[in-house]
């Protein structure tokens, strides 16, 4: 549910407005109003469309949005470790790569570690693939279609 607040206001402050966010999203204000008091569930996909207005990383978004879903449930912690890690290692390879001297053979150990780590995250990242591919082939998309 924080995800989403916090989400929602920084798209609502791109666009000035709930409505103008709604409006962006083609979907009701009491959408918007729902999903950030935590009535609706916010999915990845709804996460990465709003991050995406808020000119935030979708892709992150949406990641933080599974975890936050996920929390409860026995399956939370292992996504959180996963997903988490795979950032860790992303961002630390990416750091070791700028300095010289030792910061190298830390590079190195953290490879060596994410390697261990590489065939779950891959799982993960292809599970999230197949979720987005079966949402939109369900066309989530139309709790938010307006009637006329």
């Amino acid at each position: 549910m924080k995800l989403a607040q916090s989400l929602i206001d920084k798209a609502v402050e791109m666009c000035g407005s709930a409505a103008e966010l709604a409006r962006r999203m083609e979907c009701y204000p009491a959408d918007i109003s729902n999903l950030r008091s935590g009535k609706r569930p916010l999915s990845p996909e709804l996460a990465a469309e709003i991050a995406e207005i808020a000119k935030v990383d979708a892709r992150q978004a949406a990641i933080d949005a599974i975890i936050e879903r996920n929390a409860a449930n026995r399956k939370g912690a292992l996504l959180a470790d996963i997903l988490g890690k795979g950032q860790a290692v992303g961002a630390a390879a990416m750091l070791g790569s700028s300095y010289t001297g030792d910061s190298i053979v830390d590079t190195a150990v953290i490879k060596n570690d994410s390697a261990s780590v590489n065939k779950n995250i891959h799982r993960i990242y292809q599970w999230l693939i197949d979720l987005l591919r079966s949402a939109l082939a369900r066309n989530t998309a139309n709790c938010f279609t307006r009637t006329a």
